[in-house]
């Protein structure tokens, strides 16, 4: 069920073919590398300002911000010469492996094997985002990208893997700054389509590491948890926001959002989303949903810190064709209650940014309330509680040279409905034998960044507790084998390329 879980798939990889998959991205790399002469960032925004990606961003990896790349953000993507074609675009592929690839039916009344995916250890592309962003007026800007995925959604068990294009984030800001002798102020005003989109710091569930996961059934294990509060899910994306915003003193910072189901005039922010897909269904929230955002920071030599805190109250009405707590598209059931989130949290974030050095360090925590008041919902409690823990560091050297480790952790109250094997919208790998979300995952990376429109990564996501459990979390009732928590451990090789 989608709204509690983010359950992701990948395969197992091996054999000379993965070498010659392997040889051939990085011969293009190299290709790329050698016929490459200038670094930017996102380019767009690189191309207005005329700066190298390490100005906006730290060690010059996107999409983590320096605070030259928040002050650009908050000030609506404003600094720098208006272009004539404000676009840019951007490719992700890889190759994902899953520990043990081999699953089991989603059929319960059997115990056919088979591979959790199809196109695992082979590389493959997984998406191409096309960005529309930059100076529109002195004081209006625009942050828009629109994705197609080659494997975003799937089904029977990875065989048949689908295409999707639709709109992935967009944030249009009007802005302004006054700085006298005695105080200094931004503010703005957004239409967003996604709580948190807006944020400028990299310790909020929108922007924070892993910063990419492979698509569709090829590879989400990758992603760390498969149990999610509703910030951290996205399950208010493609919504729409208006929001305002103030800056003061380059202390201070408020923000305040209200979010409703993007339909009418709006209907563009969930471009790609509709009833009739099964994996994209359209979000549907009742009246206005507020979220807000605070925030203190502070800066002394090459250092920078922020502490803040972050919230949403959400209500979202289920689909007439849901059943046993998945979601599979439909109609809004409008008449059927709705479930709703409470969402509150804290994090804080710190910076050192000299070069060749920059180290980031990032902690989070979510606590959220959730009631089921639909009818046949994804709940079997009417009350559900999860708390989120977050935690990364990484050092980068010379903006070419990278490592981090990323911590995740969720607890929450047992629900057989939603994460059990009562819940049949849950194939039987993945389903919990203990009812439960509580997870675990540990997720290291190292990364090779020849020039700053190219990066090559090897990201791991160790479980050491998947669904509850460490050794037997998964349904066996059914005489299906006993899956380990450290059987959904992912290796992913991937590259990034920037135009």
């Amino acid at each position: 069920m989608s709204d509690f879980m983010a359950i992701k798939k990948s395969e197992l990889a091996s054999g000379h073919r993965n070498i010659l998959h392997l040889a051939t991205v990085a011969l293009t790399l190299l290709l790329l590398t050698l016929a490459t002469k200038t670094s930017y960032a996102i380019p767009a925004f690189a191309r207005q300002t005329g700066q190298n990606c390490v100005a906006c961003h730290a060690g010059g990896q996107y999409p983590e911000l320096t605070p030259y790349g928040r002050y650009f953000k908050l000030t609506g993507y404003t600094q720098g010469e208006r272009q004539l074609i404000p676009l840019s675009a951007m490719f992700v592929g890889g190759m994902a492996s899953t520990r043990n690839n081999v699953g089991t039916s989603s059929d319960g009344s059997t115990v056919t094997t088979s591979n959790i995916n199809q196109q695992n250890g082979r590389f493959e592309a997984d998406n191409a985002s096309v960005f529309l962003a930059g100076k529109i007026l002195d004081n209006l800007g625009l942050f828009s990208q629109f994705t197609y995925g080659w494997a975003a959604s799937s089904n029977n068990g990875g065989v048949n893997n689908q295409g999707h294009f639709g709109i992935d984030n967009f944030d249009l800001r009007y802005a302004d700054h006054y700085a006298g002798p005695t105080h200094d102020l931004i503010w703005g005003a957004s239409l967003n389509n996604n709580p948190g989109v807006t944020d400028v710091w990299n310790s909020h569930p929108t922007w924070a590491y892993p910063y990419m996961s492979p698509q569709g059934a090829r590879g989400a294990f990758a992603g760390g948890v498969p149990v999610a509060t509703y910030l951290e899910s996205g399950a208010g994306a493609q919504t729409a926001g208006y929001g305002a915003y103030v800056y003061l003193n380059k202390n201070f910072y408020a923000e305040l959002d209200a979010y409703q189901s993007a339909t009418g005039a709006t209907s563009f922010l969930a471009y790609g989303n509709n009833n009739s897909n099964p994996n994209f269904p359209k979000a549907y929230l009742k009246g206005t949903n507020p979220y807000f955002r605070l925030a203190y920071t502070t800066e002394w030599g090459a250092h920078n810190l922020m502490v803040g805190a972050m919230g949403m109250n959400a209500a979202q009405y289920g689909y007439n064709s849901e059943s046993a707590g998945m979601v599979s598209g439909g109609p809004p059931n409008l008449s059927g209650g709705t479930t709703n989130y409470q969402d509150r949290g804290i994090d804080a974030q710190y910076q050192y940014l000299l070069n060749p050095h920059t180290v980031t360090a990032q902690v989070r925590y979510l606590k959220e309330n959730i009631t089921d008041n639909t009818i046949g919902g994804p709940a079997g409690n009417l009350v559900n509680k999860l708390n989120s823990v977050f935690g990364k560091v990484s050092y980068v050297y010379n903006a070419t040279y990278g490592a981090g480790l990323g911590y995740q952790n969720v607890t929450g109250t047992a629900d057989s409905n939603a994460y059990g094997v009562a819940n049949t919208g849950l194939s039987n790998w993945s389903a919990s034998a203990n009812n439960s979300p509580n997870s675990t995952a540990w997720i290291p990376s190292i990364w090779y960044q020849p020039i700053q429109n190219i990066r090559l990564t090897l990201q791991y996501t160790a479980f050491t507790k998947y669904m509850g459990g460490t050794s037997c979390y998964n349904d066996t009732t059914q005489g299906n084998p006993c899956r380990k928590a450290s059987d959904n451990n992912t290796t992913w090789l991937y590259a990034w390329i920037a135009y």
